[in-house]
């Protein structure tokens, strides 16, 4: 594997937050890095996530300058991933426990790989932060070994494919899973309602759409959400559902993170109704 651009090892993670080789008829992907919990757009984000798909890439320009319109763009040369290959890894875990069948049922979430119990609940808790509607067609694989040095879990999103997948590694933590599931939330063609409430809040928070680098601290839940847009929605969701419902994620937010309530009640319309 060639090695990934400063720019591109981003992603997945949210994260939750991503690199493919063979690029061509992927559109987005979306990586996270363990080690710094950052997003990779290789494709992807925090803690370092990618999916089979490749993901948009947008820049952050730290100059002052807008950042560009959104869209898929192409991806460096220098960003390759190893394809999953069919296999073991691939296979659907065999598990008749009320989390997998409840995943399934009412969230759409195919669960694939090593999954442990912990990571099956994991997934559980952070699919029910959202509407069962935005969750489904979504694919998610448990490997047994980091096939991307320092990436924890990657999204990728495969040109004219009917599902979301992502990539997890190492047993990630909660905060990770819900992370990644965010940026299946955000990202999925399908999801309009969401992805016109996740634009709405990036016109709400004060330079999100010129320039990250300048939106002010309390908004920003830690620096790997000053990635990119896709990378701050992921961050944003997913440290504003545990603030206020007291779930421990993991990972600990900066202590300035505290949005005003115009913005959270904008952000509260991406969760499950109550």
């Amino acid at each position: 594997m060639r090695q990934m651009s400063s720019l591109a090892l981003m992603l997945a993670s949210i994260l939750a937050l991503s690199a493919l080789s063979g690029c061509a008829n992927e559109d987005l992907k979306l990586a996270d890095s363990s080690a710094k919990e950052q997003a990779t757009i290789d494709l992807q984000p925090m803690g370092g996530a990618i999916s089979d798909d490749c993901k948009e890439q947008e820049q952050n320009p730290k100059d002052g300058s807008a950042s560009p319109e959104p869209g898929p763009l192409p991806l460096p040369d220098e960003m390759t991933y190893p394809p999953v290959a069919p296999g073991e890894d691939e296979q659907e875990s065999v598990n008749d426990s009320e989390a997998r069948q409840e995943l399934l049922s009412t969230y759409g979430i195919t669960i694939t790989g090593k999954a442990t119990e912990h990571d099956v609940q994991n997934t559980l808790v952070s699919a029910r932060q959202f509407r069962p509607s935005d969750t489904k067609s979504l694919r998610i694989n448990y490997a047994p070994f980091n096939r991307l040095r320092g990436v924890m879990g990657l999204y990728m999103l495969r040109r004219g494919a009917d599902h979301g997948r992502i990539e997890m590694y190492d047993h990630v933590n909660l905060h990770t899973v819900f992370h990644e599931i965010a940026h299946h939330v955000t990202l999925y063609p399908r999801n309009t309602r969401a992805r016109a409430i996740s634009e709405q809040l990036l016109s709400e928070v004060p330079h999100a759409r010129s320039n990250l680098s300048q939106v002010p601290a309390k908004y920003i839940p830690r620096d790997y959400a000053r990635t990119n847009k896709y990378e701050f929605w992921a961050e944003f969701y997913t440290y504003l559902r545990e603030k206020e419902e007291g779930i421990e994620g993991g990972y600990p937010c900066d202590g300035a993170f505290n949005p005003d309530e115009r913005t959270r009640q904008i952000a509260r319309q991406i969760f499950a109704e109550e």
